[in-house]
């Protein structure tokens, strides 16, 4: 991940990384995508968080997060709420990165 957070040591985005680099040639498209990338794994697995978490404890982990996104704490609190907080990330992001992988693939058309 491009910008760090809490999770960013569970998230492998190198591929894709290679396969905007291999495919757009203009360095303004490869960051807007990278960004779009970034943004979009970035919801989508803190929409999963939210989903998981019992909604009692939204508020404090929306809070810290937007207050600083790569406090580490951050995870030490969901392990506590959610055992398996790791592997949920880990899912959301392995759907998300195969999503954008194939709408990436459809660039070089």
């Amino acid at each position: 991940m491009r910008k760090k957070v809490f999770f960013s040591h569970l998230i492998e985005v190198d591929p894709l990384i290679m396969l905007v680099e291999e495919i757009l040639q203009a360095e303004k498209e490869k960051l807007e995508i990278l960004d779009m990338i970034d943004s979009t794994l970035h919801h989508r697995i803190v929409d999963r968080i939210l989903q998981e978490l019992d909604e009692q404890h939204h508020e404090i982990f929306m809070h810290e997060y937007s207050q600083n996104p790569s406090n580490e704490e951050i995870l030490v609190f969901l392990k506590k709420q959610i055992p398996d907080i790791e592997k949920v990330i880990c899912n959301e992001a392995q759907l998300t990165q195969a999503s954008l992988f194939e709408d990436i693939k459809k660039l070089k058309k």
